[in-house]
């Protein structure tokens, strides 16, 4: 395998994504890691460093957010804001094309997703919601669906966006609707019973319950075409920014870092050809030119 992370091969590296990404690896503990299971006795082999992992990371990341993706119509787009941190929240726009769309067979996985945008901002409204996938559909096409969890400044923005592309249809999350009706009743139990109520339900608060979540299944279905199969569920997304917030640790409490670029390395299926492919293009002047123009100095 030809390296291209230094001496380092792509086989190595993507070891170092998945420790990071999927077993929640620190940084610093992967040269411990390698070191105890390098099967090469040689104390001279090559250990990755928590400052070369954190550099492959990022690049990979913004390669993701520049890399060209096929325009098709059938698009979906799961958009949200993080909770503001300092002066600054983050717009994710993560992506999946309905042909490729796993369900009913099994959930969304980070590997299915494309980061489509990530925009650091700090202020939103409608109109600058509408500005950011207007943005976002020049890489992809307009999108058949936009799916969030109607925060106010999304909505609106997703509104506005429908009321320009016909063919895009806006589509409300369901666990967050589901987790506002369960919030509701839990609202209107007195204490005790709360405490008893996921388990033994009266029956008059169980229809209700069944009767809300039926009927905004229905009328988020409408919007469905005969045979058409869409996304209800943002959950995928709200992994994403957990990965996030791990990876930033006590960090984020005073602002956004340089990590939020490691999103792209999060998501999306990554082969070492594209790794290969993605550190080639992506040198460490690009990175460092996307965090000057998009984040402040942190503390």
């Amino acid at each position: 395998m030809i390296p291209v992370g230094g001496s380092t091969p792509v086989t190595v590296i993507d070891k170092v994504r998945r420790l990071v990404m999927m077993a929640r690896s620190s940084l610093r503990s992967l040269p411990r890691i390698f070191e105890i299971f390098q099967s090469d006795p040689d104390p001279d082999a090559h250990l990755p460093s928590a400052r070369g992992a954190r550099w492959w990371l990022l690049r990979m990341g913004l390669y993701a957010l520049r890399e060209p993706l096929e325009q098709a119509s059938d698009w979906v787009y799961i958009i949200d804001h993080s909770i503001q941190i300092g002066t600054l929240k983050l717009c994710l726009i993560l992506g999946i094309r309905l042909s490729d769309f796993p369900s009913p067979s099994r959930p969304l996985r980070h590997s299915d997703m494309r980061l489509l945008a990530l925009i650091p901002t700090e202020h939103s409204n409608g109109q600058i919601v509408l500005q950011q996938l207007e943005n976002t559909s020049k890489r992809t096409g307009i999108p058949r669906e936009i799916l969030s969890d109607h925060g106010s400044d999304v909505k609106s923005g997703g509104e506005l966006f429908v009321a320009a592309h016909a063919e895009t249809t806006l589509v409300y999350d369901a666990a967050h609707y589901g987790a506002i009706v369960l919030k509701r009743l839990f609202q209107d139990c007195d204490v005790e019973l709360a405490a008893h109520l996921s388990a033994r339900p009266t029956a008059l608060r169980h229809a209700r319950v069944e009767a809300e979540l039926i009927t905004f299944a229905r009328h988020e279905s409408a919007s469905a075409r005969p045979g058409e199969r869409l996304v209800g569920s943002s959950e995928v997304e709200e992994w994403v920014f957990g990965k996030l917030k791990m990876l930033e640790g006590d960090q984020c409490s005073s602002g956004f870092t340089r990590y939020v670029l490691s999103l792209g390395a999060v998501v999306g299926d990554w082969t070492t050809t594209r790794i290969k492919e993605a550190l080639e293009k992506t040198p460490v002047k690009l990175v460092e030119a996307w965090c000057k123009e998009h984040l402040p100095i942190s503390v």
